[in-house]
């Protein structure tokens, strides 16, 4: 839940860090059309598996014992998720994340009896779906349902660390969903507010053009291009620290002069994984 402090959640952990927040409606039903049929479904293990649940009215024959063994195997996976707050590890991949760790040392040990079974959370979460042996077509349904809620996905394509997570705090017995009061742009307009009180600057609707590198081949800046340009008189922004891009890496690559695999100093900004997984990806190339 959004409206809970502390909590893993990784937009909460992300408001909580720049002292923001929204003012959240809480709701547990929301109504879903499936091929079994339509539905009132509901957050919270009771009512999905009580007498005459959704397991009882969609689910064959085995739905129960199905779900059960589902969620026996993904407890320890859950417990991974929950333990470590999501920002700790999400903001830094350098050696020095060892020591933002540190504090959570007791946390990280208990989780070395889980073993090879850790590796399944960067895997896709279908992959755990076929070791469990998941045949119910409505269970199915269901999780396809919630890789879509999440990532826009089947579940072939979300990994197993997002489900573990979602699993484990949608089916708690006091579950409950949050929704900010005035619709998902409140949680823009509160990070709007966190990067204008730091002293940061806001371009809204502003098409960047180009990633801008200077002769180190190191990024730069950017450039603005279109309608912002002319409104707020910037074609330029011009970075102290890095250029942080939310879009796909194709996007990205064609924003950078001078390409991706094409000679330049464009080549010293991506990691190796990165630009191999560019230069072979068949989407790059459309």
């Amino acid at each position: 839940r959004l409206a809970n402090r502390p909590a893993n959640n990784p937009l909460r952990a992300v408001l909580d860090a720049v002292g923001e927040d929204c003012d959240w409606i809480t709701y547990n039903t929301w109504g879903c059309v499936f091929p079994e049929g339509k539905f009132t479904a509901q957050v919270g293990n009771v009512p999905w598996e009580c007498p005459g649940g959704l397991l009882d009215r969609f689910g064959g024959p085995n739905a129960h014992t199905e779900w059960k063994a589902l969620m026996d195997y993904m407890q320890p996976l859950i417990s991974v998720s929950q333990d470590l707050p999501v920002v700790t590890a999400a903001l830094r991949e350098d050696a020095m994340a060892a020591v933002t760790l540190a504090r959570y040392a007791p946390k990280i040990l208990g989780m070395i009896r889980y073993g090879p079974k850790l590796g399944l959370l960067q895997k896709p979460f279908a992959d755990i779906v076929r070791e469990v042996g998941i045949k119910d077509e409505f269970i199915l349904n269901w999780l396809n349902m919630l890789s879509f809620l999440l990532q826009g996905t089947p579940s072939d394509a979300l990994l197993g660390a997002v489900m573990a997570y979602m699993l484990g705090d949608w089916y708690k017995e006091d579950a409950l969903l949050d929704f900010p009061k005035g619709g998902s742009g409140e949680i823009i307009e509160a990070l709007i507010r966190a990067i204008r009180k730091n002293g940061g600057r806001v371009v809204g609707g502003a098409h960047v053009g180009e990633i801008m590198l200077n002769e180190a081949g190191e990024a730069c800046g950017v450039k603005i291009e279109g309608a912002a340009k002319a409104r707020s008189g910037v074609d330029k922004i011009l970075i102290r620290d890095a250029v942080v891009s939310n879009a796909d890496i194709w996007s990205t690559v064609k924003m950078v002069k001078g390409g991706i695999g094409r000679g330049g100093g464009a080549m010293n900004t991506f990691d190796d994984k990165w630009k191999e997984y560019a230069r072979t990806s068949t989407d790059y190339e459309q």
